[in-house]
């Protein structure tokens, strides 16, 4: 069945989401209010579609920009900002994104919906226990469990083993999703292999003797695969 999750911290304005949404045929809606009720709603189950109204008191529906990248989830931010900079705060990836300013009518949100879920893209599959790298000697082969970590950086993926880094012109969402069972996106610059962790301190992981943060909301899973091994 196909679920709504919406975003919005003004009642009223929950309710006319509500509304349209069910007479354009939607039965599953769940309001919530907060970035912090979202993030709980989003670890319970993954939405065919998201609303988010962009401005919640003080923090912004762009906070989920990474779980939403991840669970590649059909988004439609909405605002009564004309501000085009907001626009253009949205970081290319994985996911559809949908853009309205208030007011908007049913008809608006329904082609909206079309767009964002009829672009939604195929999850990506894992092919080969290795990766091709560029070098100045050619193409190099490195196997998955080489790798200790992926980091961030721009529009580039740092890839690091234990002697070399390599940088590939790809997100870390796209590339964190090409790899196998033991790597864990630990906070929004690190993906890291499970298997190369040697020590677990309270906000950090030490990897080859490098220590990497791992970020609040993302530890909960870091502990669940760490106790699977």
């Amino acid at each position: 069945m196909t679920s709504v999750l919406i975003i919005e911290d003004d009642l009223l304005e929950q309710v006319r989401l509500r509304i349209i949404l069910e007479e354009l045929g939607y039965a599953q809606i769940e309001s919530v209010s907060s970035v912090k009720q979202a993030h709980n709603a989003l670890q319970k189950a993954t939405p065919s579609l998201l609303i988010a109204d962009i401005f919640l008191h003080e923090e912004t529906s762009f906070d989920l920009l990474d779980t939403i990248q991840e669970q590649r989830i059909p988004t439609i931010f909405i605002t009564v900002s004309t501000d085009e900079r907001l626009y253009q705060q949205l970081e290319l990836g994985p996911s559809a994104y949908g853009y309205l300013v208030k007011p908007f009518d049913k008809l608006t949100l329904f082609s909206t919906i079309r767009l964002v879920t009829a672009n939604r893209p195929p999850s990506a599959k894992l092919t080969d226990n290795f990766l091709m790298v560029r070098t100045q000697k050619g193409q190099k082969k490195i196997a998955h469990d080489e790798i200790l970590w992926i980091e961030a950086a721009g529009n580039y993926s740092l890839v690091v083993t234990a002697s070399e880094k390599f940088a590939m012109k790809q997100s870390l969402v796209r590339f964190s999703e090409t790899l196998g069972d033991s790597f864990l996106r630990v906070h929004k610059q690190f993906c890291v292999n499970i298997l190369k962790i040697t020590h677990l301190n309270a906000h950090s992981i030490v990897i080859n003797n490098q220590e990497i943060p791992v970020s609040h909301r993302r530890k909960p899973a870091l502990l669940e695969k760490l106790n699977q091994q």
